[in-house]
């Protein structure tokens, strides 16, 4: 019988994949143990934290406590990885749609960490197996268990290296609204012509000149980041991710919509232009 093919894994899933099997060709029957138990559903109740992965993990004689310490990237790595990301909140939304931009990695690289462990000497395995090797067959199960959560899910990776998108995202908005607060305060408020009732119900002149530009958003669901999870999800509900999808189908029916009616040819921008 054929071998199954494997799965086609993203760059960050891939990757933590990459350290696993770096592990060399002593570690081959166990690694090819461990693809079969994650495959056929033995690792149960994963759990992500800073630093540590746990699961429950089906062997031959029922199931085994395992766990991997990874080292969290420190805080002050965090703290310097920040002003960057705050500058560039489509990193930031891409994440909310379940994508990991390779400029995130970027960022935390110049700041002096990584979401990446390439050397497997450096995590801590455990397992309640009798098998005295680690690691054994159980935690490398595990780990290819979170890949392929991780492929579906990126965030987790920011979980494990010790902040959730969540956690930056209430970070970043602080410190937007700080700066905004200090703009605000900074300048006068604009005076309002008064109001008059002759002509209050017509359109003024500069009415003729105003356009709306209806182009592609620079910032994918830039409102959504910005406003955050609704008072009324639940702990343990996430509508952004939905909504982020969401928002970016209903774009591109309008765009197809334009299209057809001639609006974006007609209103195409000059550098846009063949």
């Amino acid at each position: 019988m054929p071998k199954a093919p494997k799965p086609v894994l993203r760059w960050w899933a891939q990757r933590w994949v990459d350290m696993l099997e770096s592990l060399g060709p002593d570690y081959a029957g166990r690694l090819q143990r461990a693809r079969s138990y994650a495959r056929n559903a033995h690792v149960w109740r994963l759990s992500v934290g800073p630093g540590i992965l746990s699961a429950q993990v089906l062997g031959s004689y029922g199931y085994y406590t395992t766990g991997v310490r990874v080292p969290a990237i420190p805080d002050a790595v965090w703290e310097r990885a920040l002003e960057p990301l705050a500058e560039r909140p489509a990193l930031l939304a891409s994440l909310l749609a379940n994508d990991l931009p390779a400029e995130v990695e970027d960022i935390l690289n110049e700041a002096g960490g990584s979401l990446f462990c390439d050397d497997p000497d450096i995590l801590a395995f455990s397992c309640s197996c009798p098998d005295w090797e680690r690691p054994c067959k159980h935690a490398l199960a595990l780990c290819y268990d979170f890949a392929s959560h991780c492929d579906a899910q990126p965030a987790l990776l920011l979980a494990l290296a010790g902040r959730t998108v969540e956690e930056l995202l209430a970070t970043i908005r602080a410190r937007w609204s700080a700066g905004d607060g200090d703009t605000q305060s900074a300048s006068a408020p604009a005076l309002n012509p008064p109001l008059r009732a002759t002509g209050f119900y017509e359109a003024d002149r500069a009415l003729d000149d105003f356009t709306v530009p209806l182009d592609p958003p620079q910032v994918h669901a830039a409102l959504l980041l910005q406003l955050g999870k609704p008072p009324f999800a639940g702990p343990d509900e996430d509508p952004l991710v939905p909504l982020a999808e969401f928002y970016g189908a209903m774009t591109e029916q309008a765009l197809r919509v334009l299209s057809r009616t001639g609006y974006v040819r007609d209103h195409q921008r000059e550098d846009d232009e063949p």
